[in-house]
């Protein structure tokens, strides 16, 4: 298992084992700030805390002009159109597997920022109340 240099609260890695030559991983162990973590925990902390930030799941109501662009911005990826329901990725994440989603309800629009693999009617539930 990889090892890594983290600062516990950060949303970021300052080095990682697998990247450096044994002699340079001694040197970031000694002189960076942080702590050595394995990989697969501090990549979940991370996580978490960018869920958080980027506050994953939270449906926030658009207008119209925002979902039209965001939908000609970039070619929509995971375009579903159930009728009553609509949703759509934006390509580009905003973290290593958090996303930005497009949804429509009915009448109404929202943005939710949420994981890669969500599906169509987990982000319709995250926007009803």
């Amino acid at each position: 298992m990889a090892q890594v240099i983290y600062t516990p609260g950060s949303r970021w890695l300052h080095a990682h084992q697998d990247y450096c030559s044994a002699e340079r991983w001694e040197e970031f162990c000694k002189d960076l700030p942080g702590e050595v973590w394995e990989e697969s925990d501090a990549m979940s902390e991370i996580d978490r805390l960018n869920a958080e930030h980027y506050q994953r799941g939270v449906a926030f109501p658009v207008i119209e002009a925002e979902w039209d662009e965001a939908l000609n911005m970039l070619p929509p990826s995971r375009w579903v159109n159930y009728g009553p329901s609509e949703s759509f990725m934006v390509p580009e994440p905003i973290t290593g597997i958090l996303y930005t989603f497009y949804v429509r309800v009915g009448g109404n629009r929202y943005r939710v920022n949420h994981d890669v693999g969500t599906s169509h009617w987990d982000l319709v539930k995250a926007c009803q109340p």
